[in-house]
């Protein structure tokens, strides 16, 4: 689904660039479409993996993989970048502003504003947000193997 997500998200932005109306019209909501399937099909892939504590430790051959002490007493770096834990709290909030930023304004945009170049930059800076908001949030919930070590595998996302 990326694949399709960024060739849609590419074609639809260069018809907002172009001044192409109603390409854009008609792209914006299969652009919304395909980011949400996109997370739809992204909050399930880890899952699917059959990731464990032990296939992430590498010990999985040897039976069930538990751990006997915690390997840190506080927070740490890994536990702040790989885990992201700002990212996966304002999961739900930054996925709307993504949905509304990326398709929905431009769309009302370009829709109702008289064509001209003030909409279509309007339209572009708006979808441009989306855009950096959708990648970022990309990162931000990605499931790395050190949150499974770290006990953080299968945390609940705000959606």
């Amino acid at each position: 689904l990326t694949p399709v997500l960024f060739v849609v998200a590419m074609v639809t932005g260069g018809a907002i660039l172009a001044g192409q109306t109603g390409v854009a019209l008609a792209l914006l909501p299969l652009l919304l479409l395909a980011q949400v399937a996109h997370w739809w099909r992204g909050d399930r892939r880890l899952g699917e993996t059959g990731t464990t504590l032990g296939t992430a430790t590498g010990l999985a051959s040897l039976g069930r993989v538990r751990l006997l002490e915690p390997p840190h007493t506080g927070k740490n770096y890994l536990l702040k970048e790989m885990g992201f834990e700002v990212g996966r709290k304002h999961a739900g909030r930054l996925r709307m502003i993504t949905v509304i930023a990326l398709a929905a304004l431009p769309f009302a945009v370009l829709a109702l504003a008289p064509a001209g170049l003030i909409a279509t930059a309007t339209a572009a800076m708006l979808h441009v947000l989306g855009l950096f908001c959708g990648r970022w949030l990309f990162f931000a919930e990605a499931e790395h193997v050190q949150a499974i070590y770290y006990g953080q595998h299968g945390t609940p996302r705000v959606t």
